[in-house]
């Protein structure tokens, strides 16, 4: 869906960037061993 819908003027901001950055905020999230809705409220902030 994100593939399909994403505005032609977004030209950083795409899946594969915002599967980057959702992977790196995790990576951080696990090694200051935040709780697990605290990992949710980062994730999908990424």
């Amino acid at each position: 869906m994100f593939r399909r819908l994403q505005p032609a003027h977004l030209v950083f901001h795409n899946l594969d960037h915002t599967e980057t950055v959702v992977r790196k905020v995790n990576e951080i999230a696990v090694h200051y061993n935040i709780s697990e809705e605290d990992m949710m409220i980062v994730s999908i902030a990424a």
